[in-house]
């Protein structure tokens, strides 16, 4: 899909919060303008070895696969910059920040309407080519984003730059809204 060849830089899951095995979200970007999502099936841990240590099990390869196993991709977000340095999903799964080498901070949001009893996990994993809405926020943190870390409640963002410093962007908190402060 778009960035095909180009290098990854950054990768995030979304666990969908069911059982296993369920798919999960996953993004992907780069040195590209395009983040990519992806719909994830990871075959639960085969527990019937246990005398094995993780070093002694063979690595999985996520690959296209067959019958809800593998990966299948979902759709891409364009955006106004080339290069992504980190992505991360947030806690509650509400919202995916992007930190680019620009000076902005790029929130993608699950709309309000969509956000059954506050819980985003699940709508990610229905998004399209062809239905993808989300909303989007910019706010301006500082030179180059290196980094991204959530609160646990995921209204606190800390964003690392590369001018040694660290901004805390914040949730407003207001209903029906997506308002964010450095």
């Amino acid at each position: 899909k778009g960035g095909l060849n180009a290098a990854l830089y950054s990768v995030d899951l979304l666990a969908s919060g069911l059982p296993e095995p369920h798919n999960h979200v996953m993004v992907t970007a780069g040195n590209s303008s395009q983040l990519n999502l992806w719909s994830v099936c990871i075959d639960p841990c085969d527990e019937s070895k246990p005398h094995e240590t993780i070093f002694q099990r063979r690595a999985t390869t996520l690959a296209p696969g067959t019958n809800n196993t593998g990966l299948t991709y979902l759709c891409s977000l364009g955006r106004d910059h080339p290069a992504v340095n980190c992505v991360k999903f947030s806690p509650d799964g509400l919202h995916l920040a992007v930190g680019c080498d620009g000076t902005n901070l790029q929130l993608f949001s699950v709309p309000w309407q969509k956000r059954g009893n506050g819980n985003g996990r699940h709508y990610w994993s229905t998004l399209t080519p062809d239905n993808c809405e989300l909303t989007y926020r910019v706010v301006n943190t500082g030179e180059g984003i290196t980094d991204l870390s959530w609160s646990q409640d995921g209204k606190r963002l800390l964003v690392a730059n590369l001018n040694h410093s660290v901004c805390l962007v914040q949730n407003l908190g207001n209903v029906g809204s997506d308002e964010w402060t450095v």
